[in-house]
């Protein structure tokens, strides 16, 4: 295999018949951790081979959301066939000759659902060298497929892990997930990167995920809902007509679009509106000023509402 089939190919997750999932449309599948997760359709999902001692068993483990068709969950026992290597290949695995199994309908797992597998590796691993292929996918003559995993393990049953998840931009801690597969409570932070609230994660009498409940806030006392916060030109500054001049400023990450507003001493115009933001929302506009002029500001405004700031003070364009 070479780098394109693996996940980690440092930790031997193969891609098998699935694929990162990141969700660009209101309807699409949201991880119930952060929005990522993996998609299933074809066989052998997510797979990674491991090698086991035949005097303890394991846990396959995973959240799933079952969309249409059977998600199965295995564990082969293979003895290792070929030469030592990581990651190592299926070439150098020997057929199955035991397994362990689980299936997950759309039925049992129509929201995200904690699921996991005993692996009796005690019973069962029997060959000289033992090893169990772990994946997560279908059969090859299953029908259609389409589910989404999040948080796969596998570890001896009297293990105990546990894993944390990170802000893909603020590389700030969000959650953990303890070692009976429980998720603690969720934090949300603003464009700043600071803690607002954090948020318990549901689930119904069956084990399904049923969304978040508010559990506590923090308010500070230099933020309102909806802030902007103009950082320059914010006063004092002498910019030079006919070249460009960054336009910068931060925004709570509920303020999704701005428009940007010139005050040339006189009167306002808009310079650019409807500009989307991502977060956290440090942001600029590159703007380039066409004449020269005196008691300048410069105004973010959320589009379509009053939330604004502008500049502190007047600065000139010579």
């Amino acid at each position: 295999m070479n780098q394109g089939t693996y996940y980690d190919q440092m930790n031997g997750w193969e891609k098998g018949g699935s694929e990162l999932f990141s969700p660009t449309q209101p309807s699409d599948v949201k991880g119930i951790f952060n929005s990522k997760s993996v998609k299933v359709t074809g066989p052998y999902g997510p797979t990674r081979n491991f090698q086991v001692e035949k005097s303890v068993d394991y846990v396959l483990s995973a959240y799933v959301k079952v969309v249409s068709g059977t998600l199965r969950l295995y564990a082969e026992y293979r003895d290792r066939s070929g030469a030592d290597a990581w990651p190592l290949p299926l070439a150098n695995l020997g057929a199955p000759y035991a397994n362990d199994n689980m299936s997950v309908t759309t039925a049992q797992a129509p929201q995200w659902k904690y699921v996991e597998l005993k692996v009796n590796a005690k019973q069962k691993a029997t060959s000289a060298i033992p090893w169990v292929r772990a994946w997560i996918g279908k059969n090859t003559g299953d029908p259609a497929l389409e589910a989404y995993v999040q948080d796969i393990r596998f570890y001896p049953a009297d293990a105990h892990i546990a894993t944390t998840y990170y802000h893909d931009t603020l590389q700030a801690p969000i959650m953990s997930v303890d070692d009976n597969g429980k998720p603690s409570r969720r934090v949300l932070y603003d464009g700043f990167g600071r803690k607002v609230s954090t948020r318990k994660l549901t689930f119904d009498a069956n084990g399904l995920y049923t969304g978040t409940v508010k559990t506590d806030s923090t308010q500070y006392h230099l933020m309102r809902e909806n802030d902007i916060y103009l950082l320059t030109p914010n006063g004092g500054e002498a910019l030079s007509h006919g070249y460009a001049y960054p336009i910068q400023w931060a925004a709570q990450p509920w303020v999704t679009s701005v428009d940007v507003l010139y005050y040339n001493g006189s009167s306002w115009t808009t310079l650019a509106g409807g500009i989307t933001t991502s977060h956290p929302s440090w942001a600029n506009y590159s703007w380039t000023p066409a004449a020269a002029a005196s008691g300048c500001k410069i105004k973010i405004q959320k589009t379509g509402a009053s939330v604004m700031d502008e500049s502190d003070g007047v600065f000139s364009i010579n």
